[in-house]
C-alpha cells in the first residue's frame, strides 16, 4: 500500500469495516496501533480484538507464560513501565485487558485511557519570534529547574480555569494561546506535558474573570521559561541570557512571581547526585530578578512544593511545606527574606510557601486522580494581587 492511500485509509478509518481492517493487518499494510492513533473507534477495537483471538491464545498459556505475564504486571504496577510501552503490550496482544485487571489495579477507564493516549508535539517559539509583553497587564512568571513541575502546575491551572468559566480568549500570541490549550486540554484527559524545550519559552496573554464579581477580569500576560535558561544563567552568568529574556524581565508591568521546587528530586538526591541543588539554582534567578528590577514591581512570592502528595501522611501539608523550605532550602529562604527587606519602604512583597499536588500520577505519565485544590488556590492568589479591569457602566461608556 502507498503511502497516500494509507493515509486516506487512516483518515477515514471509522468508515471502514471490521472485516476491511482485518485485512489490512493480516497483509501488513496498516497496524493496529496506527489505527488506534488515527482515531479507531472503541467497538471496532473490541471487534478487531476478539477476531485476532487475542483473549482466547491467553486462555491456552502454559504456566511458565502465565508467570511471565504476572510479572509484567508487577512491573506495570509498581510504575516500572510507562504509557507506551503498557499500550504496545495491549495492543500486541502480549497481555490482554482480563489481565491486567485480574493482576493490576488498572480498571476499564484506565486501560481505554492508555489504548487512546496520544502526546501531541508541544509547540515552542523562539525568543525571535516572541511578541513584547502587553502593558497594562500583571505579569505571572514561573521558575523551577527542569522537571520540576511548572508545565503541570500550567495543565492543572488552566484546566481549573476552564472548568470555572473564568478564561477569556486573548488571541495576541497564537503560539502561547494553542500551547495554554494543549496543556489544558491535555490535562482533561490527563496527559502530563512534555518538558519545556532547552530555549523555550511560552508566553500566554490571556483575561481571567474574577471569581466573586464576573464583571471584573484580570488582564495577565503568563510567562514559562524552560529551567535550561535558568541552568545557563546559574554556569555562565547572565551575560549568556538572551536579550528578550531581559526585555521580558525588566518591563514595567506589576508582577507575581511562582517558584516551583520539586519535592521528589530533593528526596531522590539524598541517594543519587543531581549536582547543584535547586535552592542554589533559584537563589542565583533570585539575584538575575534583582539584577533586572523584576523584583522591585513584584507584588507577590509564592514557592509551590510539588509533588506534595508525597508528603508523609501524618503531617500538616502546609506546616510541612513551610518547614522544608526552613529546613532544607534555608539559603534560598534567607535571601528571599532579604530581598523583601530591601525593598520594604517601597514595595514590600508577600512570601507564601504552598503544597501543590496535581493528583495521583501512575505509569510515569497518566493522572489517574486529579487534585485541582492547589490550582484552586493559586487562582485566588493571583486574583488577590493581580490588576482589575472593570465594565463601564452605561453613563460612563456614554460620557
Amino acid at each position: 500500500m502507498d503511502k497516500t492511500t494509507k493515509k486516506q485509509v487512516l483518515h477515514n478509518i471509522n468508515e471502514l469495516t471490521v472485516a476491511d481492517l482485518l485485512q489490512f493487518i493480516h497483509d501488513g499494510d496498516i497496524g493496529l496501533e496506527e489505527m488506534v492513533s488515527s482515531g479507531l473507534d472503541r467497538s471496532k477495537l473490541s471487534s478487531i480484538q476478539e477476531q485476532l483471538n487475542y483473549t482466547d491464545e491467553k486462555e491456552n498459556i502454559i504456566e511458565s507464560d502465565l508467570d511471565e505475564i504476572k510479572e509484567l504486571c508487577a512491573q506495570i504496577e509498581n510504575d516500572e513501565l510507562d504509557v507506551f510501552q503498557i499500550r504496545e503490550l495491549i495492543l500486541e496482544g502480549i497481555i490482554s485487558a482480563e489481565q491486567l485487571k485480574e493482576y493490576t489495579s488498572m480498571t476499564d477507564d484506565i486501560i481505554d485511557r492508555i489504548i487512546y493516549y496520544n502526546k501531541e508535539e508541544t509547540p515552542f517559539d523562539d525568543w525571535e519570534n516572541l511578541p513584547q509583553l502587553e502593558k497594562n497587564r500583571t505579569d505571572i512568571f514561573f521558575f523551577g529547574q527542569p522537571g520540576s513541575g511548572k508545565s503541570c502546575v500550567l495543565g492543572s491551572l488552566f484546566h481549573s480555569f476552564d472548568k470555572k468559566g473564568l478564561l477569556i480568549e486573548n488571541m495576541s500570541n497564537i503560539v502561547g494561546t494553542r500551547y495554554r490549550n494543549q496543556l489544558k486540554d491535555e490535562f482533561n484527559y490527563g496527559i502530563l506535558p512534555d518538558s519545556t524545550a532547552e530555549d523555550g519559552v511560552n508566553y500566554m496573554p490571556l483575561e481571567l474573570r474574577n471569581i466573586e464579581s464576573p464583571d471584573q477580569k484580570h488582564p495577565l500576560n503568563f510567562v514559562e521559561m524552560s529551567g535550561e535558561l535558568f541552568e545557563k544563567a546559574y554556569r555562565s552568568g547572565i551575560d549568556a541570557l538572551h536579550p528578550k529574556i531581559i526585555e521580558y524581565l525588566s518591563n514595567s508591568n506589576r508582577k507575581i512571581l511562582f517558584f516551583v521546587i520539586d519535592y521528589d528530586t530533593h528526596k531522590r538526591s539524598k541517594k543519587i547526585s543531581f549536582g547543584a541543588n535547586q535552592s542554589s539554582k533559584l537563589t542565583s534567578v533570585l539575584e538575575l530578578l534583582d539584577n533586572y528590577g523584576t523584583l522591585s514591581k513584584t507584588d507577590a512570592v509564592y514557592i509551590l512544593v510539588t509533588k506534595s502528595d508525597l508528603f508523609p501522611d501524618d503531617v500538616d501539608s502546609r506546616e510541612y511545606a513551610k518547614q522544608f523550605m526552613e529546613l532544607e532550602n534555608l539559603n534560598f529562604t534567607n535571601n528571599l527574606k532579604q530581598k523583601k527587606e530591601r525593598y520594604s519602604n517601597s514595595n514590600k512583597f508577600s512570601i507564601t510557601v504552598f503544597p501543590y499536588s496535581i493528583g495521583k500520577v501512575k505509569f510515569k505519565s497518566l493522572v489517574v486522580e486529579k487534585d485541582l485544590s492547589g490550582a484552586e488556590f493559586v487562582t485566588r492568589a493571583i486574583q488577590k494581587h493581580a490588576f482589575i479591569t472593570r465594565k463601564k457602566s452605561f453613563l460612563k461608556r456614554y460620557l
